[in-house]
């Protein structure tokens, strides 16, 4: 995990990546409808946000998505010349959690996701846009194959020699779920 405590030693090791792959998780948040329709009376039908009908009476339903965290798979060249990868995730419950996030956003090393419209559109909501992305395994898929699916979990499984499926733990762990979405995004790209 990324956190607060360990923060410098993980930015001072991702500061030296040549490639950085970079993943969100996303979850929806619970909204009260009345509370936000009194405070923006001018979107009175829900334009903020889409909104489907309470079960209950109090007008809370789940339809805000925010990001819950965000994985970054670093590549790095070890003394020997080989490439080697090291994966960590951040949990954004925090203003504290959400700049570093932003900071490691920020890193000088080309950015790599796996159809990264979606995320960097949170990214741009929490004012954290990715500087140099630069690469998509999405549109790399896409470009080489395109009658195939894109999906990361087809894709790494055509391009990665030692796949593992993984795309059905994200019940089971959601962080280390994270991190290896990140992994894999990396390591397709290169092989793509």
């Amino acid at each position: 995990f990324l956190t607060v405590n360990n923060f410098d030693k993980y930015y001072e090791l991702f500061k030296k990546a040549v490639l950085i792959a970079v993943d969100i998780e996303t979850t929806k948040k619970p909204v009260n409808v009345a509370e936000l329709r009194k405070q923006y009376p001018e979107h009175e039908r829900g334009m903020w946000c889409k909104t489907k009908k309470s079960k209950n009476s109090s007008q809370l339903i789940e339809a805000c998505p925010a990001i819950s965290m965000c994985g970054y798979a670093g590549l790095f060249i070890n003394d020997e010349g080989k490439l080697e990868s090291f994966s960590v995730v951040c949990n954004l419950n925090s203003m504290a959690e959400l700049d570093i996030i932003r900071k490691f956003n920020r890193l000088p090393a080309p950015k790599v996701m796996h159809n990264g419209a979606y995320d960097s559109s949170y990214f741009i909501r929490f004012n954290a846009p990715l500087f140099n992305y630069l690469h998509d395994s999405f549109q790399m898929m896409h470009a080489w194959l395109a009658e195939l699916p894109r999906t990361l979990a087809f894709t790494a499984a055509i391009t990665l020699p030692n796949y593992f499926y993984w795309k059905d733990e994200s019940s089971v762990n959601m962080a280390e779920y994270n991190a290896k979405d990140c992994y894999n995004t990396l390591w397709a790209y290169l092989m793509l």
